[in-house]
């Protein structure tokens, strides 16, 4: 009868990878720094500086406000943190308006042929 005790005190393997791994998701959650909170709602997200500094820049850039908070309000919920947010909306403002690198080097790519091409007349 004490063995069959003991047999219910002791952990089966499965059980001792179960537990770790719960610490380990535990360990992970608690580092989770500052910089990688998120807002609890969009409302709170639209009042943060980072956002104002955001839609100003792109304001200026030709985009207007009310198209930027549609980005910024689809976005918001695909991600884990206001800076994920914040740097999808960059990277895809940058890519509509062409100032994502890519046309130069399409750009550069087309006039290398249609000088070769040219150059062949």
């Amino acid at each position: 009868m004490v063995f069959q005790f003991l047999k219910l005190a002791q952990k089966t393997p499965e059980e001792e990878f179960k537990e770790q791994a719960k610490q380990e998701l535990e360990s992970k959650k608690a580092q989770k720094g500052p910089t990688e909170e998120k807002a609890e709602n969009f409302q709170e997200f639209m009042k943060s500086p980072e956002v104002a500094r955001l839609v100003s820049e792109w304001k200026k850039k030709g985009f207007t406000k009310r198209g930027i908070t549609k980005l910024l309000s689809i976005l918001f919920p695909m991600f884990n943190s206001n800076k994920s947010v914040l740097a999808s909306a960059k990277d895809l403002l940058a890519s509509l308006k062409g100032e994502d690198g890519l046309s130069r080097v399409l750009s550069v790519l087309k006039l290398v042929p249609e000088g070769i091409m040219k150059g062949m007349k």
